[in-house]
């Protein structure tokens, strides 16, 4: 690459981070964990699973250096210059395969306005340290397969990705076939001893962060300080429940989920797929090429310059990181394509390779033309000139879906959370030391943020929604019992279900227990599990006689979880005749969405009531009350099993119904 060449890479660098500034957030909030890593960057305290030390600490010494802003805006900007950095990387990765710059250009430019990378890099996140380090990663061992970059600078790239973030993981075995493949085909250096020592070393070394968490545990109630809860924690435990749960069921909907409506959404979406299906047809049109001309001279066109190794590496990275999204099963998935994009991106860097030969074909053609031949208008690079004005059109489409997507959000520079803490914060000015704070993730976070670092109120105990939910709301009974005021930072429905509440202005009080109704006793007991993790343990039906056209069947209904589930789940009750057709229907997420499955603790006990109206023109005779589950999100239904363990299929009868004449 020339000298003016060495800027390409830094300057869409810079050009990204223009972009991404236009967008950040410009104080507290974001997503549902930015509150958490603005607080926990600053008070150098625990995060969630799987704590993410190095994050944390390249946050809390960009806090100490960078002096503009409050705490949240900075920790934002480091999240739009992680991601602008990566874009360069993309560049550098693909320029590197194609040995083209306007490839690199157009992979680098198409990624840097895709939704998911975008929003990421509005606010406080460590998906886009992540993209960063993993696109470092496989640079770092294509250079070394080429004998340009040492192998313990690969390994100690690989060390931080790893350490980082535990999916890296998924990509040791196609990096370790790549080194294999440049190792036999001589391209990358022989391995010295020393250096292989050396390699693991740095390897390993990131791993030392973590001696962060022990250290300051004491920052984090809900840290466990034990070598058990220290394991759980760096080993993200908590995800292979997700995974199980996934595995349960049908992936197929999981999948075009993530295609369809994440990865590959909308018209830009297709423009992306299509390309990136090109890079892959390009890369097998070179190989054919090649083996048809083994042994003989090719022209040094685009395509002979290609590296088709490194190329279906990066094409097997997003394979598997599609995989691994589809099989971890949590709502927030989107922000596990990040990578899957990025290395996505590579191959269509590689499609516009291809673009570029078949334009530079054309002119060629054109050219050839007698009249034009002679003439004396001729342009250097015409077919690169070409193809960046169909990046930059392609880019100005994609960035208009992207910023246009109502399933993301890419552009929180209108996001005022300040705002909402002002009127909170007056309305508490008044209660007394000790008053319980009930939010959900982020809004816990968020009042952290005001007392770690701006000192508001540290006499006052902020609490997760979730521990709240824990024995029944025995945790409330008791602060209850104690005397406290207990505030809610929003209407809970779990919580509403079973104490009183009362409007203090942007907040809710919670008074008292409720009296609740006397829970009707089980009468079958079934033991049916749907998918791995839950079991319906019995049911109730009232009236136990007969029913007749137009009453309502009141089924009662015992659910037990046996691990924590990550996904929200329907229940729907159905009664049909032997046709299938309905004359009765009720489709709600359990007790009429205030226990939704996402809040089920292990082994617990959920009562779940429900009504349903049987059609007044039903025909009097035998019915089947049909009882599953289906995902909220993706409508995919649970398979049900026996107590046996066999398959009960997905539409399960629970009971037969009579229905008798008025």
């Amino acid at each position: 690459m020339g000298r003016p060449g060495r800027w390409v890479g830094p300057a869409l660098s810079v050009g990204a981070l223009l972009l991404y500034t236009r967008t950040l957030a410009p104080s507290l909030g974001g997503t549902v964990d930015s509150p958490e890593f603005q607080q926990a960057a600053y008070s150098l305290s625990v995060a969630h699973p799987t704590g993410y030390p190095l994050y944390l600490l390249l946050g809390r010494l960009w806090i100490a250096i960078f002096p503009f802003g409050d705490v949240a805006f900075r920790m934002n900007l480091l999240s739009a210059i992680f991601a602008a950095l990566a874009v360069w990387t993309l560049y550098a990765l693909v320029r590197h395969i194609t040995s083209n710059t306007v490839a690199g250009i157009a992979a680098a430019a198409v990624f840097s306005v895709q939704g998911i990378p975008w929003s990421q890099a509005s606010v406080a996140e460590i998906n886009t340290f992540n993209t960063l380090l993993v696109g470092l990663t496989f640079l770092s061992f294509v250079l070394w397969a080429d004998g340009r970059l040492p192998l313990p600078l690969a390994a100690l790239a690989f060390g931080l990705a790893v350490s980082h973030h535990r999916t890296v993981l998924l990509y040791v075995v196609p990096l370790a076939l790549y080194a294999v493949f440049a190792l036999r085909n001589r391209g990358a250096p022989r391995i010295r001893r020393s250096h292989l020592v050396l390699s693991l070393l740095l390897a390993l070394l990131p791993f030392a962060t973590y001696a962060y968490l022990p250290l300051r545990a004491y920052t984090t109630p809900w840290y466990t300080n034990t070598w058990e809860g220290f394991l759980q924690h760096i080993l993200g435990e908590s995800a292979l429940s997700a995974i199980r749960s996934a595995l349960s069921q049908s992936l197929v909907g999981r999948f075009r989920l993530l295609l369809a409506g994440q990865m590959f959404r909308g018209p830009e979406g297709w423009l992306l797929l299509g390309l990136g299906l090109l890079g892959m047809a390009v890369m097998l049109f070179v190989l054919v090429r090649r083996r048809r001309a083994r042994g003989q001279g090719v022209a040094a066109g685009h395509l002979d310059r290609l590296r088709l190794a490194p190329a279906a590496l990066c094409a097997a990275a997003s394979f598997l990181g599609i995989g691994f999204a589809a099989i971890y099963d949590i709502y927030d998935i989107y922000d596990y394509l990040a990578v899957p994009i990025f290395m996505w991106c590579v191959l269509v860097g590689v499609g516009f390779l291809g673009l570029l030969a078949l334009v530079e074909f054309a002119i060629s053609r054109v050219r050839a033309i007698g009249p034009i031949q002679n003439s004396k208008f001729k342009i250097q690079n015409l077919e690169g000139i070409v193809v960046l004005l169909a990046v930059a059109l392609l880019c100005t489409v994609t960035a208009t879906g992207s910023h246009t997507r109502r399933d993301i959000t890419v552009d929180f520079s209108k996001l005022d959370r300040r705002g909402h803490w002002a009127t909170l914060k007056q309305a508490l000015d008044g209660v007394p030391p000790g008053t319980i704070l009930i939010g959900d993730w982020s809004q816990l976070n968020e009042a952290l943020y005001f007392q770690r670092i701006e000192g508001w109120r540290p006499d006052l105990i902020p609490v997760p929604l979730e521990s709240v939910f824990v024995g029944e709301g025995a945790l409330l009974d008791g602060w209850l019992g104690e005397g406290r005021q207990v505030y809610l930072f929003g209407q809970y429905g779990p919580i509403e279900h079973r104490f009183t509440t009362e409007s203090r202005g942007p907040l809710w009080q919670v008074a008292a227990r409720k009296v609740e109704e006397a829970v009707p006793e089980m009468v079958h007991r079934v033991d049916r599990r749907f998918g791995n993790s839950i079991v319906l343990v019995g049911y109730t039906i009232e009236p136990a006689g007969q029913l007749k056209p137009g009453d309502l069947l009141k089924l009662t209904l015992y659910w037990q979880p046996t691990e924590r589930i990550y996904e929200r789940y329907t229940v729907f009750t159905h009664v049909v005749d032997e046709a299938g057709v309905k004359v009765g229907q009720k489709d709600d997420e359990p007790q009429r969405g205030f226990e939704p499955t996402i809040l089920w603790q292990p082994n617990q006990t959920v009562v779940d009531t429900i009504e349903v109206p049987i059609a007044s023109d039903a025909t009097p005779g035998s019915y089947k009350l049909i009882v599953g589950m289906y995902n909220s999100v993706t409508q995919e239904r649970l398979p049900a099993y026996g107590t046996d363990g066999a398959s009960l299929s997905d539409y399960p009868a629970l009971a037969d119904i009579s229905l008798i004449a008025p």
